[in-house]
């Protein structure tokens, strides 16, 4: 894919050939577009036919995944950004095949002009996550009751993809504290690492996490920076960081906005 985005007026042909190869293949989203939208000849020289065209492509794939994709068509006809264009299509690809996706519903949805937040209130429901944003003296074992409790009711009925579930994660330090305390019991979170994680405590979280779901982190690391006491020095740390950050953009299709430094 990266290789068509160095020839700007071969790549959004490119990707209405894929387009047009998906709905031949699983008949999704056929009747999204108008036929001539879908005649690839009006390609050929109009920029304003390829950003509009694009523009619809790139609102249904958001609406699937249920949040805006750091994706611009602008950019996509410049031939810029191979990388979060890539990512689309392959969520594109993704939401083609999943049989939990009302697909007619989605097209209906998009085609009346309404957003993201629409679409999956009317799959979730009105009940939502508890925001843990409350005071910690007062009502902090309240918020993890009510969340866990609303967590557990809406569990069976969430069919919301995983990137969507990502992308509701926030910067609370309470809701980050409650996240993790369900999947590990050391090492403990407090405000003070959570706002400036040291390496070490990064680390240490990593591998109990690992531990606990039972997730082979040989995929990720070696032998010797799964210890702590190996990856002390600067360029070490780095290198660890890295290699969890690319091994989550590639399992998650998605970039993360993370620097490791």
């Amino acid at each position: 894919i990266e290789h068509f985005l160095y020839f700007n007026f071969l790549f959004p042909r490119f990707i209405h050939d894929i387009i047009s190869a998906t709905i031949k293949s699983t008949d999704f989203p056929n009747g999204y577009f108008t036929p001539d939208e879908m005649d690839s000849s009006n390609f050929k020289d109009s920029k304003t036919v390829k950003i509009s065209f694009l523009n619809k492509f790139i609102h249904l794939v958001n609406v699937a995944n249920g949040f805006a994709l750091d994706v611009n068509s602008t950019k996509i006809v410049a031939g810029l950004e191979p990388l979060h264009t890539n990512i689309l299509l392959v969520k594109f690809g993704r939401t083609a095949q999943d049989n939990k996706i009302d697909r007619e519903s989605l097209i209906r949805h998009c085609l009346n002009g309404l957003g993201i937040e629409e679409f999956w209130e009317k799959k979730v429901g009105s009940k939502t996550i508890v925001n843990a944003s409350v005071s910690k003296n007062d009502h902090e074992a309240t918020a993890e009751n009510e969340t866990n409790h609303e967590v557990d009711q809406n569990r069976e009925s969430d069919h919301r993809p995983l990137s969507t579930k990502i992308d509701a994660c926030n910067k609370d330090l309470t809701q980050t504290k409650l996240m993790i305390s369900r999947l590990v019991a050391k090492p403990k979170c407090s405000d003070k690492l959570l706002s400036k994680p040291p390496f070490r405590f990064i680390h240490d979280l990593i591998m109990a996490i690992g531990h606990e779901a039972h997730f082979d982190l040989g995929r990720i690391f070696s032998e010797d920076e799964m210890e702590s006491s190996n990856v002390k020095e600067k360029q070490a740390k780095l290198q660890f960081l890295e290699k969890l950050i690319k091994f989550l953009e590639s399992e998650l299709s998605m970039s993360i906005n993370v620097k490791p430094i």
